[in-house]
């Protein structure tokens, strides 16, 4: 199935390349179907999808697992009766709409971003509803951040994408982006927080996992 969603969507882009991008809107909205479809319907096999499932299953308003965002949606919709399908339409329809929306902000060829996208960043984070909303979300914020400059909507939305995932809000000194400048002392300062921000998440992820290893029982 992998082979021939690649397949027919580098034949989008063939055909697109091939009419002088003159029906590139009909072409990107029929691989946003596409990508769409197989989101939500045909990659059952997740490896989180079990997990997300049990969560979703145990919504009630006690209960609204670490991050509040998620649990609210999956409480929201099982409230409704809805099944735990639900949740993969609200998420990926959500973060697609996000993304097109940003793709309209730049003049890019918006079919060839997203069979690049399509070719890691979807396969790795679809798997995983949390990052994958962040992900959508982190998009539409930074190239509306740097089209128009509104700070206050550029951390409202990082706000919201920590409902989702807390590390999202490592995201927020980007707020700054717009005062980088080459070769200043405000750039290269930006640059040692993000770089030493990085360096302390990843060694506390690996503090964490080694205290697991040792605390678990054999």
């Amino acid at each position: 199935m992998v082979i021939v969603f690649y397949s027919f969507l580098l034949a989008l882009i063939l055909l697109n390349t091939l009419s002088n991008r003159k029906n590139e809107n009909k072409l990107y909205a029929l691989a946003i179907l596409l990508v769409w479809f197989l989101l939500v319907f045909v990659n059952d096999d997740y490896v989180d999808w079990n997990a997300y499932q049990g969560i979703f299953n145990k919504s009630t308003y006690l209960y609204y697992t670490k991050d509040i965002g998620f649990g609210v949606i999956c409480y929201i919709l099982k409230s409704f009766g809805f099944e735990a399908i639900s949740l993969r339409i609200v998420i990926y329809t959500s973060g697609l709409f996000l993304l097109d929306r940003a793709l309209r902000m730049v003049k890019v060829n918006k079919l060839l971003f997203l069979a690049f996208y399509c070719f890691y960043p979807v396969p790795s984070d679809a798997m995983h509803l949390r990052t994958c909303i962040v992900s959508y979300i982190l998009i539409y914020a930074l190239i509306s951040y740097i089209k128009d400059k509104n700070w206050i909507k550029y951390v409202l939305l990082i706000v919201i994408a920590t409902l989702f995932h807390k590390m999202a809000v490592l995201y927020i000194p980007f707020v700054l982006i717009n005062k980088v400048e080459k070769n200043n002392k405000f750039t290269k300062a930006f640059l040692a927080f993000v770089g030493i921000s990085v360096i302390l998440v990843g060694w506390n992820r690996s503090l964490t996992v080694s205290y697991t290893h040792l605390t678990l029982p054999t």
